[in-house]
């Protein structure tokens, strides 16, 4: 069963890229920043399904989770956030660049952005596995 979750929500992944690539493509700048925002959005999204595909079974995250308006308000908080910050949406792309920015500005992400009880847990239960495997 949780196997069809992951199916679902790398479909809806894929549909997204697909409607913004298709649809988004005009210089306008109102445009891009739309398309930024979306890409940041997606890019968060992605990350999240990775870290739940490939997460071990004692950590406790499903798509229900992710999709909850709790965390879709968080993903967009941060993801403005950022951009408010340093000028560059994010995309979720393992670069340097992101990397540098989200070091540099997650303390105040932490003080400023209201982060959802399971986004807590989950890096708690991450902190506690880690620290279990040394």
């Amino acid at each position: 069963m949780k196997m069809i979750y992951y199916v679902i929500a790398t479909a809806m992944v894929l549909s997204l890229c697909i409607v913004q690539n298709t649809y988004a493509q005009s210089n306008n700048t109102e445009t891009n920043t739309t398309r930024s925002f979306m890409n940041c959005n997606i890019g968060t999204m992605k990350l999240f399904l990775s870290q739940m595909a490939l997460s071990p079974p004692e950590i406790k995250f499903n798509l229900t989770d992710l999709t909850s308006p709790e965390v879709k308000q968080y993903i967009s908080d941060a993801c403005n956030f950022y951009h408010e910050k340093s000028g560059v949406w994010l995309s979720g792309s393992d670069n340097e660049l992101e990397k540098e920015i989200v070091i540099k500005y997650g303390a105040e992400l932490i003080q400023k952005v209201k982060t959802p009880e399971i986004i807590k847990e989950l890096a708690e239960a991450y902190i506690q596995l880690n620290n279990e495997t040394k």
